[in-house]
């Protein structure tokens, strides 16, 4: 049965709009089974064909598995009211919703990070300049304290931690919407870097055009990760946290686009270069 569902109230902002969550449904499971396939492509031709099975590669593998749980955990949550107005969902409904949101905000923030790392060790491969290593491993170590930032904050956001899951006791919870808008844009800004940190070591490579030409997908996945990215910032910032049913519909749609639009792939179509 097709569930649709109208977003419309005189208080909420731009965003009203007619969703088809069986399209959406459609949506996260295509993004999922397409970035699942081309990853198992890319896992195989390093490991049986190429024979150089790396760290990227195995990061690649934690992303693979936290995108599938996610996409997992969103549809699920279909069933227990997102997408629709909260005061249309039974209040049985929520603390299971409650505890699907937080942990998907968890699964996203390990894919798409752990996802950055894979991409900018890989990076490192394409340049002998120590100075490009460098901001390299910068850029590693930003990524890696803002997963570790973000996620401290979300799993001790209440207290006792239990009450994250559900927000539906009088309990004391830290206010970290402006941190998660700060995330948001601070996501879009390592997109923007992760999408340029490459342009300069690939246009410094020595190969015929041809061979440079096959690093335009890259920079096509980069740039829809970046757009993605935009867009999630934008509702972050604009989300109504009193009907968080409907709020985060598209917040996790724009970031599925992020997480699984492909740039795990990247190596099967630079199958030819060395490891």
């Amino acid at each position: 049965m097709v569930m649709n569902i109208t977003l419309h109230d005189e208080g909420m902002n731009r965003n009203d709009e007619w969703i088809s969550m069986e399209w959406y449904t459609w949506v996260i499971w295509s993004l999922c089974a397409v970035s699942t396939i081309i990853t198992m492509l890319r896992l195989y031709s390093r490991h049986f064909i190429l024979n150089a099975f790396n760290w990227d590669d195995g990061l690649i593998c934690i992303v693979v598995v936290a995108a599938i749980a996610d996409t997992s955990v969103v549809y699920e949550s279909i069933h227990f009211g997102l997408g629709q107005n909260i005061s249309e969902v039974p209040n049985s409904y929520l603390p299971t919703f409650y505890k699907l949101l937080y942990a998907q905000i968890l699964l996203y923030l390990l894919a798409i990070h752990t996802l950055r790392a894979s991409l900018v060790i890989w990076y490192r491969s394409l340049s002998v300049s120590d100075n490009f290593h460098m901001i390299c491993w910068v850029y590693l170590a930003i990524n890696g304290a803002l997963f570790v930032i973000f996620g401290v904050t979300k799993i001790l956001q209440c207290g006792p931690i239990a009450e994250s899951t559900t927000k539906l006791n009088s309990t004391e919870c830290v206010n970290a919407s402006l941190l998660f808008i700060f995330g948001s844009v601070a996501l879009v800004i390592l997109d923007a870097v992760a999408l340029l940190l490459p342009v300069s070591a690939v246009f410094k490579m020595k190969l015929p055009l041809k061979q440079k030409m096959v690093f335009v997908p890259l920079l096509g996945l980069g740039i829809l990760s970046f757009v993605s990215g935009v867009w999630r910032m934008i509702f972050t910032i604009e989300f109504d946290a009193a009907n968080v049913t409907q709020a985060v519909a598209k917040s996790h749609l724009w970031a599925f686009c992020i997480s699984s639009n492909g740039k795990a792939a990247i190596k099967t179509l630079l199958a030819w270069q060395a490891a």
